[in-house]
């Protein structure tokens, strides 16, 4: 009884850890993940996501650093998103 327990918490807590490792893209191959991510958590609160060329790539730096303090973005969350935003 006490091992058919043991296996009811452990298989509920692996599954609820692998859930959780899925959802945050933890060992994801995609390259730009993290700034999806950023995209989805804290600019798409207000925004629709940006279209492909909405802005100029030198645009983007400026533009996301006067929104940073609104959105709590840390200035590597910033870098990573004007990298992103800019190459598309």
């Amino acid at each position: 009884m006490k091992r058919t327990c043991f296996l009811y918490i452990f298989s509920a807590a692996f599954a609820a850890c692998m859930g959780l490792a899925f959802m945050t893209g933890c060992g994801s191959n995609d390259p730009n993940a993290e700034a999806k991510k950023i995209l989805e958590d804290r600019c798409q609160m207000c925004h629709d996501l940006p279209q492909k060329n909405m802005k100029a790539p030198e645009e983007w730096k400026p533009f996301l650093e006067g929104h940073a303090a609104r959105a709590e973005l840390t200035q590597e969350q910033v870098e990573t998103l004007a990298k992103y935003l800019a190459a598309r």
